[in-house]
């Protein structure tokens, strides 16, 4: 996961690195977009990773507004895996519901499945309604996640360690490239 606060990253390096795929932040709530979402987003273009964009959900912005926002940041392309919602904060019913409603407008927007970067109820609740989503554990033993966080994952890019929070699929290549053509034909 790439944003404004990881600076200059070199996304050439990164797939030398092996990295497969990478999401890149382009906006939070109603109003936030990321500085360097687009050059990010263009400089990615030609790494050989599979790109995803992500919208990081408030609790503080009305879910219009934010999915505004984030359709205003990226555009009718969102890469080539489906787009992510983080949401770093405990939810109760009613802002669940709230999330719930905005999952399902990115999905109608861009008639994609989505992946949900949250907690494990949040994202139980947001399963039984939304079949669409896909999970991200911070449980690396949750043989049921699509991704697993791996939070400040140090990474060596030309000679410098770098410290980004990381995603890994959970599964085989094999899987890995099943997962790619469903996204693709969507």
């Amino acid at each position: 996961m790439v944003s404004q606060s990881d600076g200059y990253i070199d996304f050439v390096s990164l797939a030398n690195n092996d990295q497969k795929f990478v999401y890149i932040k382009a906006s939070q709530g109603s109003t936030y977009t990321d500085n360097n979402f687009s050059n990010n987003f263009n400089r990615s273009q030609g790494s050989g990773m599979q790109i995803g964009v992500y919208h990081v959900f408030s609790t503080q912005s009305k879910i219009k507004s934010q999915l505004s926002n984030f359709t205003r940041a990226v555009g009718p392309n969102y890469g080539s895996i489906p787009p992510m919602v983080f949401v770093n904060s405990t939810l109760n019913n009613l802002q669940k519901d709230q999330l719930s409603k905005f999952v399902y407008m990115i999905h109608r927007y861009y008639n994609t499945n989505l992946v949900i970067n949250c907690n494990n109820d949040i994202f139980n609740y947001l399963h039984k309604k939304n079949p669409y989503t896909s999970l991200l554990s911070n449980n690396l033993n949750n043989s049921k996640a699509t991704f697993v966080s791996i939070y400040d994952h140090s990474i060596n890019l030309d000679g410098s360690n770098i410290s980004l929070n990381q995603l890994a699929f959970n599964g085989k290549n094999t899987d890995w490239e099943r997962y790619l053509l469903k996204s693709r034909n969507r």
